[in-house]
């Protein structure tokens, strides 16, 4: 038996596939991608009991419209999550059976950027280099989502008890992002400051205005290696982080580094969305990661209770 088959009526702002990135790459300038917020991903694709890699459609600021052509049941994820099906809107991390004709719209929030859509045993999309992520600017793995197009679940649904939902929590108005130094950290008052995000960031990276911080050495220098977290320092004075889809050297200074447990978090905010930097040292960094861990797996238990 196939898996669900669905018809993308509307791809919404923009709708990409993508699972947890193609590793092994960086020598060759290949960046990791994947799932901008892998924590909301993650709860998609353990609500279905997939493997953490399974590749779900990652949804902006909404929009998307699919349908149905089968029974099924799909899973939704995400700070903001909230879906449309027949008039009715549902919110929060949960499954959603789905019949054959049924259309369901991902509702954009202003809780949260980002919504993901999985299925069972993930999206059935040829990987491209160990991984099935969309890459827009290189074009690595499957095209951006469009109008038309029709996608298949790996395997057929489970039966799953679709009542079971797992509360999300949206963003709050001065986030938090907890930091390690970066290489070319000075220290700088500035940056004990609140920070904005702008309109002018996407999966590549998020682009700051607030205190403008100017560092004592030069501003650009030679390429050095960046990676999803790295924050960088332009000559403006105007602090960049960078995300899933960052290259993987850059010139500016690089002042810190986000904890791996805070980078979903980066996922999610929208423009407008004001964020805090706190600094934290590797200890803290790694008993926040180990915690995070934590409740991945208590999450996956007790939704395998509930199978």
């Amino acid at each position: 038996m196939n898996g669900l088959q669905i018809h993308i009526v509307r791809p919404g702002m923009q709708t990409l596939i993508q699972d947890t990135g193609r590793s092994g790459y960086r020598q060759h300038g290949i960046t990791p991608g994947g799932a901008a917020d892998f924590y909301s991903f993650h709860i998609a694709n353990l609500l279905l009991g997939n493997s953490p890699d399974a590749a779900a459609l990652e949804v902006t600021l909404g929009g998307l419209l699919l349908e149905a052509l089968q029974d099924g049941v799909v899973a939704v994820a995400g700070t903001g999550a909230q879906v449309r099906v027949h008039g009715k809107v549902l919110k929060g991390q949960r499954r959603i059976q789905l019949h054959q004709g049924d259309q369901m719209e991902v509702v954009y929030s202003p809780a949260g950027a980002r919504t993901y859509v999985a299925f069972a045993g993930g999206l059935d999309v040829p990987a491209v280099l160990g991984s099935r992520s969309t890459h827009t600017r290189s074009g690595l793995g499957p095209a951006p989502v469009h109008a038309g197009v029709t996608l298949q679940a790996k395997q057929p649904s489970p039966h799953l008890n679709t009542r079971v939902v797992v509360p999300a929590f949206p963003l709050p108005a001065l986030l938090p992002i907890r930091v390690l130094r970066g290489p070319e950290w000075e220290e700088h008052h500035a940056f004990q400051q609140p920070f904005r995000v702008t309109a002018q960031s996407d999966r590549m990276g998020i682009r700051l205005e607030g205190p403008q911080v100017q560092l004592q050495r030069k501003a650009e220098m030679y390429s050095v290696a960046v990676m999803a977290g790295t924050v960088q320092l332009p000559a403006g004075g105007h602090p960049i982080i960078l995300l899933s889809d960052a290259q993987t050297t850059g010139g500016y200074p690089r002042v810190y580094q986000v904890i791996q447990a805070d980078l979903w978090k980066l996922g999610q905010v929208l423009p407008g969305q004001q964020i805090q930097f706190s600094e934290v040292d590797f200890e803290a960094a790694e008993k926040a990661l180990i915690e995070q861990d934590r409740q991945l797996h208590t999450l996956a238990r007790t939704l395998q209770f509930y199978r």
